[in-house]
């Protein structure tokens, strides 16, 4: 066949085995054109591919999914040849051979190729509003390559010149600056070519195209856009407030200047994700970007500059450096979550992050106490195991260690550390290896042991204390092994783990904290004072689970108000509720320790509370005494909230109205009928003015009368939805349907996960919502069993999150055998691992049941209210 003559060859998309690609060719720079079709969905693209051979070669291996590719050729040494095409679909690679080897040295490749707009929010896919389709990318992890053939793993970054044909008056943002804007090359068309960019990883190209609306500002020296759809850009003002904000701050932090020239962030009519670090061009679904300040909970606002910050932050820790693979993602998102909390604390003093931290620690650990877990170093080739490895572990644990480590460093060493990490490895490729290597240089502490330990090893340690006075010091013993909070998952004997532990301790509540390292698996240290009790935690950083003698829990249990911090108390309560499901306690132990923090007014720690004492009512009062519990826990939730006040209060602590809302809805919960009466009554007044009422409440409300809610409220929110003013109310509408308990209306609530009006950005959490709620769960099932073959893809978001962890909420054997049988003939890809550890939650949660019924009904008959 002559040269001129097609080479076509189509891959279709697999989730089958994937290879990585060799690593004797590499990209050094992509001239990239694309000609996406907003009418019909094809797609047209031309690339060259200027490339480094290391030896000798006549083939080059590239990824490429639904691609179909023509008018291969090379040029290399001075000669030009045409390439045959053969597909690995299984491995998601195309292999191109030459008559002739390649010589080593630098070559460019050229091709054409033929793709399509996808519409399951991967790849280049259509984003649509209720006005129009919009184009956007999403490509991390493995998804480039479904938009164009590409060296597609993290280690081959590369510089791009990128230009997109789009519709005559619509925009279209990408990684660099808009460079040249001309007509054609057909008539209502127009191309833009933007900037070279910087080498980035082919995850982080980004492209977004429509009808855009932009709002402008500036940040130490940095151009900004909150972009956004023209009807909602006005919602950006706060996003783009608090960048201004944020770069500063970053910049002196890292060290290092912004390093991309610009930044843009997009708000996506429809987007899996909450946000995306695109280099230069962060995407974002709208609620997480948009907000309406007269409507906006206190969550929300906190919600926004949290995920703001976050994926600021990976411009320099994932962006400017980045993972050689996949393997070591937790070290791009456990930084980013770690990182957040800073220039949020900076810039609103009054959010106590350290308890936004310990929050995030506790809920972590909750899984890796599960001996389904997995270590925050775990290998992930295939694109599924890939997408199971953006969980909790790789987020919120990565933090928490991060986080422990910092403390144990102290703040400016651990920082010198990561500047001396950035400075080494900016534009190139690094692994958690590297990271541990500054820090211990600069440190001159054993930080590579400690982070060994902690990320190849699934799990955390439980430490036991115990403690003896010796004149005016204190003997302290501290035993450590791996916590394991299903009795039944628990090996026999020892466990085998050994962690090098930073821990703090603090000798009564006047002690100062004095920080050791556990490296042994029983050791003793000396503190000093005398005291009943030592706190094994101070400062609430480290991340291992506790244990006290019965006595001194005791007495530490009489202090907690007065002794502990907010954070400390927060953990306190997990590490009880943790020794209580692993069969070392008993609930009513964690009820009356509740009972004794009836005077805390924080949020956060409160948030603890009512989350535990709603896994009591839920799971293990037995209808006979559920009238006791709900007197009892009116009898803790009543006075807070009377101190408060039921009406916000002029220049009150956002902290005050988000404690209001949620002391509110337990109350509620709880069945009290004023509180019942007043929610119904907030919620009329939230669908006819919004702006006229404190948005926290009017959140909660929402939720309240859809528990107790009938049909004519149930079509009232459903409008309600089609005409909010905001996505966030949007968004709050459409949950509402979730919580609905009347049969009938739980059936139309189900019925929606078959409707064309659900988007799909929002079916793994509305899926979730349905089994979350007790009235829906076993409907919701049956939903999803009857219409697995379309909804596996949707319902398992990233880290297998969505639908299928939401399982977990099951409290039954006999749920845990349909569940388990379901699912070894119908495979959920990329939801492996959470499929496991939602079978086991359940084994746990039916045991607890098992154990802990009776104990409670006799403690609830005896307990006073």
């Amino acid at each position: 066949m002559r040269a001129h003559l097609a080479l076509l060859f189509v891959l279709l998309p697999s989730l089958a085995a994937a290879s990585r690609l060799p690593e004797t060719v590499v990209p050094e720079h992509y001239t990239l054109s694309l000609a996406p079709d907003m009418a019909t969905g094809a797609l047209e693209g031309k690339e060259t591919v200027r490339l480094r051979i290391a030896k000798p070669t006549r083939s080059v291996v590239l990824n490429a999914v639904g691609l179909t590719l023509r008018d291969v050729a090379v040029t290399a040494g001075g000669q030009r040849q045409q390439g045959s095409v053969k597909v690995d679909a299984a491995a998601e690679t195309v292999t191109l051979s030459f008559p002739k080897a390649l010589a080593a040295g630098e070559a460019e490749l050229s091709l054409a190729f033929s793709g399509r707009v996808r519409d399951d929010l991967r790849g280049l896919y259509f984003s649509k509003s209720p006005r129009r389709k919009y184009l956007a990318t999403q490509l991390e992890a493995t998804y480039a390559r479904m938009v164009f053939p590409c060296f597609d793993a993290p280690a081959f970054k590369a510089t791009f010149d990128l230009s997109v044909v789009a519709d005559a008056g619509d925009t279209v943002i990408s990684n660099g600056k808009l460079v040249k804007d001309e007509p054609g090359p057909q008539a209502g068309k127009h191309t833009l070519t933007f900037s070279t960019s910087p080498r980035m990883s082919t995850y982080l190209v980004a492209i977004a195209a429509g009808d855009f609306q932009c709002l402008e500002g500036e940040s130490d020296g940095t151009p900004l856009r909150v972009c956004a759809v023209p009807e909602k850009v006005q919602m950006g003002r706060t996003a783009l407030e608090l960048t201004r904000t944020f770069i500063p701050f970053f910049n002196r932090y890292f060290g290092i200047r912004y390093p991309f020239g610009k930044l843009d962030q997009v708000a996506m009519p429809d987007y899996e994700w909450g946000g995306m670090e695109n280099t230069g061009a962060i995407f974002y679904k709208e609620r997480a970007l948009l907000r309406d300040e007269k409507t906006m909970t206190v969550s929300a606002k906190r919600g926004l500059a949290s995920v703001v910050a976050h994926e600021m932050a990976h411009q320099w820790f994932g962006d400017l450096v980045t993972t050689r693979w996949w393997n070591n993602i937790w070290l791009n998102e456990g930084f980013a979550t770690w990182m957040a909390r800073k220039p949020v604390q900076a810039w609103d003093p009054k959010w106590d992050q350290a308890l936004e931290a310990a929050l995030d620690a506790a809920g972590v650990a909750e899984v890796d106490s599960l001996s389904t877990t997995r270590p925050i170093l775990a290998n992930g080739e295939t694109p599924g195991e890939i997408k199971e490895l953006f969980d909790g572990i790789a987020y919120q644990k990565g933090a928490a260690v991060l986080g422990m480590l910092e403390a144990y460093l102290g703040p400016d060493t651990f920082r010198d550390g990561v500047r001396a990490y950035l400075a080494r490895y900016q534009n190139g490729n690094a692994t958690a290896e590297d990271l541990w290597t500054e820090l211990t240089r600069v440190s001159k502490k054993p930080v590579d042991r400690i982070m060994k330990s902690y990320v190849t090893q699934a799990g955390l340690p439980r430490i036991a204390v115990r403690n003896r006075c010796e004149g005016d010091r204190t003997k302290v013993t501290l035993r450590q092994q791996r916590f394991l909070s299903n009795p039944g998952s628990a090996p026999k004997g020892a466990s085998a783990e050994l962690w090098q532990v930073p821990v703090c301790l603090r000798s009564g509540k006047e002690g100062a904290p004095q920080c050791e390292l556990l490296r042994q698996r029983e050791q003793t240290f000396s503190v000093q004072g005398c005291h009943p009790w030592v706190f094994a935690n101070a400062g609430a950083s480290g991340f291992y689970r506790t244990r006290y003698a019965p006595e001194a829990l005791r007495a530490l249990s009489g202090e907690v108000m007065s002794a502990l911090s907010p954070a400390e108390r927060i953990v306190l309560l997990q590490d009880q509720w943790a020794l209580v499901l692993a069969g070392d306690g008993e609930v009513s132990e964690v009820l009356q320790l509740a009972a004794g923090m009836e005077a805390e007014r924080r949020r956060a720690v409160w948030e603890v509370l009512l989350e535990r004492i709603g896994f009591v009512g839920e799971y293990l009062v037995a209808p006979a005494q559920r009238p006791a519990f709900d007197r009892w826990v009116r009898a803790r939730v009543t006075p807070a909230l009377n101190e408060l006040g039921w009406e916000p209060k002029p220049g009150e602590p956002d902290d005050a109205r988000d404690l209001r809302a949620r002391l509110f809805g337990a109350l509620a919960g709880a069945g009290d009928e004023a509180a019942i009466a007043r929610a119904r009554a907030l919620t009329q007044q939230a669908m006819k003015a919004p702006a006229s009422l404190d948005p926290s409440l009017a959140g909660v409300a929402v939720g309240i009368a859809a528990r107790y809610g009938d049909a004519a409220l149930f079509e009232a929110f459903q409008a309600q939805q089609q005409r909010a003013g905001s996505p966030e109310e949007a968004f709050r509408y459409l949950m509402a349907l979730t919580r609905f308990r009347d049969p009938a209306l739980v059936e139309r609530a189900v019925a929606l996960l078959r409707s064309p009006t659900l988007r799909s950005q929002d079916l793994p959490s509305y899926t979730g919502a349905l089994l979350s709620n007790p009235a829906s769960r076993d409907q919701a099932w049956a939903a999803m069993k009857a219409d697995w073959a379309r909804l596996s893809s949707q319902v398992t978001s990233f880290g297998g999150g969505g639908a299928v962890g939401a399982l977990g909420a099951f409290c039954d054997a006999a749920a845990a055998r349909d569940i388990e049988g379901f699912f070894a003939s119908h495979p959920a890809p990329g939801a492996e691992r959470t499929l496991k550890r939602s079978l086991e939650s359940i084994s746990q949660c039916a045991a607890l049941k098992a154990r802990q019924q009776a104990p409670l009904a006799r403690w609830l008959d005896t307990a006073s209210p």
